[in-house]
């Protein structure tokens, strides 16, 4: 890279000091503006194109084909690099959280020492998922309207415990059942304990469910915020 810079007459835009300073741990302490514009460049196109138009300043600078080949392996090299870093992290972490798991499952859960959290995760865990079908049997012969109160702070883990049965009664061709919830996603304040207010618009049975039934089945709620329809 350096001696291409010196010959199309790039040495002061501080690419090479750049990449020569970062590796698979960290980036450079400083990030040139036009480094920076190159990233991003590279991050919407996944590589720098011939003759792309960079700007430097008040000019722009257009990148030759031959340096825009090197600047590409150079870019996705270290991406690649960061990516790996990141994974094997993530993977270390990964390991530790399933030990803990099962240690604690074998030392708490086992003996029937449960908190309110543990609830959800065992009705959802996929070994039990015969014990939860068989329980979602039973509800759903029941149980025909499901209300949802403070949905906003919904975690993922819940959800996925009810919304098996909150789909059967959304689809219940009957039109005798029911799926109402209630949340201000201003009010979502348990994200640290795994709520989720996107579930909010994400839900199938929230804006989709209601403007194909118009309303049959789903009402919506919406408090304090402009309804995204």
């Amino acid at each position: 890279l350096r001696g291409l810079e010196a010959k199309f007459g790039m040495e002061k835009l501080g690419m090479s000091k750049f990449f020569e300073n970062s590796n698979h741990l960290r980036m450079a302490d400083y990030i040139p503006a036009f480094v920076a514009r190159l990233s991003e460049a590279f991050r919407l196109a996944g590589r720098i194109e011939d003759n792309a138009e960079i700007a430097s300043g008040r000019k722009t600078v257009s990148i030759p084909p031959e340096m825009a080949s090197v600047l590409t392996s150079l870019f996705a090299g270290l991406l690649s690099s960061h990516l790996h870093r990141l994974c094997e992290a993530t993977h270390s972490l990964a390991e530790i959280c399933s030990n803990f798991e099962s240690e604690y499952t074998k030392s708490v859960r086992a003996k029937g020492k449960l908190v309110f959290d543990d609830i959800p995760k065992i009705l959802s865990a996929p070994d039990n998922s015969v014990t939860t079908l068989l329980l979602e049997e039973r509800l759903d012969s029941k149980l025909k309207h499901w209300m949802f109160d403070e949905f906003q702070d919904t975690s993922r883990a819940q959800w996925k415990v009810f919304k098996n049965l909150v789909d059967e009664a959304v689809f219940d061709d009957s039109k005798e059942r029911s799926f109402f919830y209630v949340g201000d996603v201003k009010q979502s304040i348990y994200s640290w304990r795994g709520g989720d207010f996107r579930l909010w618009i994400q839900t199938p049975q929230g804006l989709y469910i209601y403007h194909k039934y118009g309303g049959t089945f789903v009402l919506w709620l919406w408090l304090s915020t402009t309804p995204p329809f």
